[in-house]
């Protein structure tokens, strides 16, 4: 395999402008998703959506035969990946380490739980998460409401109490709803 040569179509990121294979569906250096859209059929009316085209992707190895397991859908990805070909997630062990790139994989984690919560142990610790953030906020709206707004300052923080604790229980919400609808299926 050394001393053959691969032949890939690339296709670039329209987030970062990083070549990608054209099978892949998550970018390798962003993790942002890489959408590729087909014609439309000429019998499908023109107010249908675009449907995405989304291959069925083959493992990736290195010259050695070596492969790194991505922790979230355990798709076989070449080890100098930093997000998996497959679901976007985290795929090197150092992505944690960088500031940009720590954000958007804890954002990839919470989505993850949120969206997709398939244990219970899952749904149980973002309930113990966010439940104290939401019942926190809405002690702070009570006593605002109770105190009155006396300024810009009490005024803001209403209003931010009542945009996290919005976005809190709004992700409780998901998750047990998505927990429950999964389990019935």
């Amino acid at each position: 395999m050394i001393g053959q040569s691969l032949l890939y179509t690339v296709k670039n990121c329209d987030y970062c402008g990083r070549e990608n294979q054209d099978d892949a569906v998550f970018c390798r250096e962003c993790g942002t998703e890489i959408i590729t859209l087909t014609t439309p059929l000429p019998n499908v009316p023109a107010q249908s959506p675009p449907q995405t085209d989304k291959p069925e992707l083959e493992p990736e190895a290195s010259e050695e035969g070596e492969s790194a397991l991505c922790l979230s859908c355990l798709f076989p990805n070449h080890p100098d990946r930093r997000w998996c070909k497959k679901c976007g997630g985290p795929a090197s062990p150092t992505i944690g380490c960088l500031m940009p790139e720590a954000i958007l994989a804890a954002g990839f984690v919470y989505r993850r739980a949120v969206e997709t919560p398939s244990k219970f142990v899952v749904l149980f610790f973002l309930w113990i998460q966010f439940l104290p953030v939401v019942m926190l906020n809405a002690l702070t709206i009570a006593i605002v409401l109770h105190l009155g707004s006396d300024g810009l300052s009490t005024t803001a923080t209403f209003w931010l109490a009542v945009l996290w604790a919005s976005l809190c229980g709004g992700a409780l919400f998901r998750s047990t709803r998505n927990y429950f609808a999964l389990k019935q299926n």
